[in-house]
């Protein structure tokens, strides 16, 4: 064992105290930070990526626990329904938002070698591995493309389920909008031409089939660090849930407002799912939801529900008829010519609808 007060005779000892999310106990980790051999902290700052290293000596036995509390890592809580509790990587205490007041630089890599073999230790090999007095750590701090907020922020609580919630976007979430449109071609005969002066009689139709351009923006949204057993997926957790969101969600429209877009707006691609490691050794995953967002027309007006169309999303079309009143606008359709509005029974519009907030939360 090393000898007691080895880090006090280094320098400062600091104190990093984090809680665990899994026990709820406090974890303690005493660190000196070292001032050469390397200096530290040493960084490097640009518009589109900053980095700083931190270089601190700790412990040889709390290099686990250190390199868990520096990096955090999520874990899925209680059963159905759950909720993913985190403890968030460490943040660089120098550089916060001037405007914002709070961190931006938050700890991704974490690098240690050992020091100093104990004076108890005659060989440097062990069973287990070799064991030293000392782990120099070199901790990497970086932006991130998300806000990294703790369980009890307000922006993620959720009161009717009494813990935090992720479908609020604020935390762990990139969302990344892709300009785009597409091509609507109009029937035959749907517009004349205008004669200045006006000519009597029908004027003339224009030829072909008139194009319109629509908007239909892409919309990615990445939600990150996701626990596998908080997954709706069936060929990652088969049999385990009720609802599997993370398909039963393809191929539908949003049921209310989501991500600032109105009902019916925001179709639902399939998602892309990439698997790593924590520092915990559990598997995580970075989904990325890929939506289609379309809103027709410019203007709509939802108060509550039931949602109603208007003359908006996937579920509206252009209507040519020129006895229609009003005539050459977008309008819902449905099975019947019934308005349904949202939610709707499936089979009611071309999109099923299905409510985005669960792509968000653990499954159940």
């Amino acid at each position: 064992m090393p000898a007691p007060g080895i880090l006090s005779a280094l320098g400062n000892v600091a104190i990093l105290t984090k809680t665990d999310p899994i026990t709820g106990a406090d974890l303690v980790l005493e660190y000196v930070e070292c001032v050469d051999d390397p200096i530290s902290p040493k960084g490097h700052m640009e518009n589109d990526h900053s980095e700083v290293a931190r270089t601190i000596l700790v412990l040889w036995d709390d290099v686990v626990k250190a390199c868990r509390m520096f990096l955090g890592y999520p874990v899925l809580i209680g059963g159905a329904p759950g909720y993913i509790a985190r403890m968030p990587p460490e943040y660089h205490p120098d550089w916060r938002d001037p405007i914002a007041d709070k961190p931006y630089l938050y700890a991704t890599d974490f690098e240690y070698e050992g020091l100093g073999v104990p004076a108890d230790n005659d060989q440097r090999s062990v069973v287990d591995s070799s064991v030293y007095n000392l782990a120099k750590c070199t901790i990497r701090y970086n932006t991130r493309s998300y806000d990294i907020l703790p369980d009890n922020a307000a922006a993620v609580a959720n009161p009717a389920q009494g813990f935090t919630d992720e479908s609020t976007l604020t935390r762990y979430v990139t969302i990344k909008p892709v300009p785009g449109g597409e091509h609507l071609s109009l029937p035959q005969g749907s517009f004349k031409f205008v004669d200045y002066p006006a000519t009597p009689g029908n004027p003339a139709a224009v030829p072909g089939s008139p194009g319109k351009v629509e908007p239909s923006d892409l919309l990615h949204i990445t939600w990150h660090e996701v626990p596998k057993e908080a997954i709706g997926k069936r060929v990652l957790n088969p049999n385990k849930f009720i609802d599997y969101p993370q398909d039963d969600a393809v191929g539908r429209v949003n049921r209310t407002w989501f991500a600032g877009q109105p009902p019916g707006t925001l179709l639902c691609e399939a998602p892309v799912l990439e698997p790593f490691s924590s520092p915990l050794g559990r598997r995580l995953f970075n989904i990325q939801y890929n939506f289609k967002s379309l809103l027709r027309g410019s203007t709509f007006a939802v108060l509550g529900p039931p949602f109603l169309v208007s003359n908006v999303g996937h579920n509206v079309i252009f209507d040519t008829r020129p006895l229609a009143t009003p005539s050459y606008v977008y309008r819902e359709i449905s099975k019947d010519g019934i308005a349904y509005g949202y939610p709707a029974p499936d089979g009611t519009h071309i999109y099923n609808d299905y409510e985005f907030a669960w792509l968000f939360r653990p499954a159940i």
